[in-house]
């Protein structure tokens, strides 16, 4: 099953510039919960959103809840929900541009897969992007 999750995962554009499928659902995270969390627990709490079908709306931006359908969510959950729980999450690098910033994680699993996993992050603290490609 490596580099199972093709480019159609794209789930928006990573900067300007540069659903019912939960079988154990997380539950909602409170705006001043989220607001103090890193982006590195934020992003892995969103890894274990988009493997479940559990998404909360209240953290994106409009443009990204719009592009975050129930039908995207349910793909996204049906290819990379089977892969379990990451044995590692590495940040390899952050970005910034347009007022955001953009925190890419190598993701490693148990059957020898290994995603990238692109997280972004307004100015706001509202999630603009999420991604998923191929490690090579």
């Amino acid at each position: 099953m490596k580099n199972i999750v093709c480019a159609a995962l794209v789930l928006a554009l990573l900067l300007p510039a540069a659903s019912a499928l939960a079988a154990s659902p997380t539950p909602a995270v409170s705006p001043a919960a989220t607001a103090s969390a890193t982006p590195a627990t934020r992003a892995k709490e969103w890894l274990h959103r988009l493997q479940t079908g559990s998404i909360d709306r209240a953290q994106l931006t409009d443009a990204m809840s719009a592009l975050l359908t129930d039908a995207t969510v349910a793909s996204v959950a049906a290819q990379v929900g089977p892969l379990g729980d990451p044995l590692s999450m590495k940040l390899t690098e952050s970005k910034s541009a347009s007022g955001n910033t953009a925190y890419i994680y190598k993701v490693e699993f148990a059957n020898d897969s290994t995603l990238y996993f692109v997280f972004v992050l307004d100015a706001d603290g509202k999630i603009s992007g999420l991604r998923f490609s191929h490690a090579e």
